[in-house]
């Protein structure tokens, strides 16, 4: 274990008291990595001095398995330079055996002192949008708001057999679409009625034929 780029997750701020080969130092930023034990994965520093001006910060880590690792401060897309790795779709299993841990490895191995103020920590168990993560951001800064509860549920779509060969295509928010393969094009879900075409509400019923069709609730 250690400190950063180890086997596992780790968010952390970057210091640096001496240049290395990659233009380094790299001291007031942020870092970000995920690794498994055959330091397979990615890791990236933020830009020097973008977190020690002496003011609160706002960070949210995204990592996605296909789409790849992102980060927002404070509202708007960082820019970061990766420092290690390849991509966070090269990761396997990233279990290290600890307990996460705020504020050092969680082996107890990493012997770097450092002071900073944290406070609002959440993880999620799914990648965020890139609206929801400035909407954590716009909700705090503007409305004094933590994320906790702010959140309205994500579109998903809930797959049910009725009579026969029927589905029933149930929602909760968002537009149902559909397409042809699942990487789209999708369209929206129409129904006419006369001269009106509207989107379908849900429950929506179809009956399946040898055609593959895909369905996703956008919210």
């Amino acid at each position: 274990m250690g400190s950063t780029f180890s086997l596992g997750y780790v968010f952390a701020p970057t210091f640096g008291f001496n240049p290395d080969s990659a233009g380094g130092p790299w001291p007031g930023g942020w870092a970000a990595s995920v690794f498994d034990a055959g330091g397979a994965g990615i890791g990236v520093y933020g830009d020097i001095g973008s977190i020690n001006d002496g003011g609160w910060h706002h960070l949210v880590h995204i990592i996605d398995r296909q789409a790849g690792m992102t980060t927002y401060l404070d509202g708007v897309l960082a820019h970061f330079s990766k420092r290690a790795g390849t991509a966070a779709a090269d990761a396997g299993d990233i279990e290290s055996g600890y307990a996460p841990c705020i504020g050092q490895d969680p082996s107890g191995g990493y012997f770097e002192a450092g002071e900073a103020w944290i406070d609002d920590l959440g993880v999620w168990r799914r990648a965020l949008t890139p609206l929801e993560a400035q909407s954590i951001f716009m909700a705090a800064s503007a409305n004094n708001l933590s994320f906790t509860g702010t959140f309205t549920p994500s579109a998903g779509i809930t797959l049910q057999r009725i009579a026969g060969n029927q589905l029933r295509l149930t929602w909760s928010i968002g537009v149902l679409q559909q397409a042809d393969n699942v990487s789209g094009p999708y369209t929206d879900v129409t129904v006419t009625n006369g001269l009106t075409v509207s989107r379908v509400t849900s429950p929506y019923t179809v009956t399946p034929s040898e055609t593959k069709k895909f369905y996703r609730a956008l919210d």
